[in-house]
């Protein structure tokens, strides 16, 4: 039996994130554990106070999901979830190629931002299961815009490739996946950024 990954891209308005959802008052606002988790990932960058950091961040990310699943079962007024695919060759590409692409540029992709030559990607939270509306969003949207646009992206998307199979070697990926899955997520981000939405990404094993 094989196992794989279900991604299931939820979009929650601004005034949900903020405020909560009245039908289900029982839910918190989806902003109070994200700015939890967020001042743990600032206080992690700078290894201040890091002691059991991990556990804490774990249950804040746990209680987002959580919150969402919840609005998603209660028909909460939000978008339809976007599903990545399971297989290969399906309508959407893979949740897969988009977890190993986000990877591979947060440890390898280099970009010259704010006077910084060769900066990394390693806080721009390409992998953060949660984004919320507003600045970090369009900064995401950004950041994509400059790596579709970069002129060595075919040998970024075979050297994705080659690196999750050595790693993986059950997981075959194709350069055309991955460059769809590029794609995917800037029009994701790019919706919440134009109607003001946060991005969760609930992630199954399957």
């Amino acid at each position: 039996m094989s196992i794989t990954t279900q991604i299931s891209s939820c979009l929650v308005p601004r005034e949900i994130w903020e405020s909560g959802y009245g039908p289900l008052a029982h839910l918190p606002p989806l902003s109070v554990p994200a700015r939890d988790a967020l001042e743990i990932e600032r206080r992690s960058r700078k290894e201040v106070n890091i002691r059991n950091e991990a556990r804490r961040y774990s249950l804040c990310c746990e209680r987002i999901t959580g919150i969402v699943r919840e609005l998603v079962i209660g028909n909460a007024q939000i978008p339809q979830p976007f599903v990545w695919s399971v297989f290969a060759g399906e309508r959407n590409p893979r949740g897969l190629a988009w977890l190993a692409l986000a990877e591979y540029l947060r440890r390898f992709y280099r970009i010259d931002r704010n006077g910084v030559t060769k900066d990394t990607l390693h806080h721009d939270r390409l992998e953060g299961i949660f984004h919320p509306p507003g600045v970090n969003i369009s900064n995401l949207v950004a950041l994509l815009e400059v790596v579709i646009r970069n002129p060595h992206l075919p040998q970024i998307l075979t050297d994705v490739c080659q690196k999750t199979h050595i790693v993986t070697p059950a997981t075959q990926l194709i350069p055309e996946e991955c460059g769809e899955a590029l794609k995917t997520r800037l029009e994701l981000v790019k919706r919440c950024a134009r109607d003001s939405l946060a991005i969760v990404d609930l992630i199954e094993i399957v």
